[in-house]
């Protein structure tokens, strides 16, 4: 699995705003360079902070002024995944074990996800997604075949 999170930046005055809508997380640079490493800094920084790990992830910037984050590794989709999870669930006020009812699965496995110990299944993701009722805004671009990831 390839998870990938688009983000988008723009011009703004003498400064680049740049965001990762799916994770809630934005900053901005006085170049397009410099808001791809802030944004890049600032992922890697959440990670490291909720889920203690110490994570790389890569900015490939797109047309458009878009861009997409990812891991450096497939191995560490799930933290990306986690942190996703976790900030979807966040900002619309739900509990894990209600996110975890929702989904028809134990709180424990819902944790787990969180947790970055079990990375879900596409189904499970899907069934996430719907499980939001329209909370979730979600777009995820998820590759199966590992010569597209990498």
């Amino acid at each position: 699995m390839c998870v990938n999170f688009e983000g988008k930046l723009f011009k703004d005055g003498n400064f680049w705003p740049v965001y990762v809508s799916v994770l809630e997380i934005c900053t901005q640079g006085r170049s397009k360079k410099d808001a791809y490493m802030m944004i890049k800094d600032a992922v890697e920084i959440h990670l490291e902070y909720n889920l203690k790990h110490k994570i790389k992830v890569v900015v490939m910037p797109m047309p458009n002024n878009k861009f997409i984050l990812r891991a450096s590794n497939e191995k560490n989709d799930k933290y990306l995944m986690a942190l996703m999870l976790r900030r979807q669930r966040e900002k619309y006020g739900l509990t894990v074990d209600k996110v975890a009812r929702r989904l028809g699965v134990t709180k424990r496995t819902y944790a787990k996800y969180e947790q970055a110990r079990s990375l879900p299944s596409l189904a499970q993701i899907e069934k996430y997604i719907r499980a939001m009722d329209n909370h979730a805004h979600v777009v995820l671009n998820i590759l199966e075949e590992k010569e597209e990831c990498f």
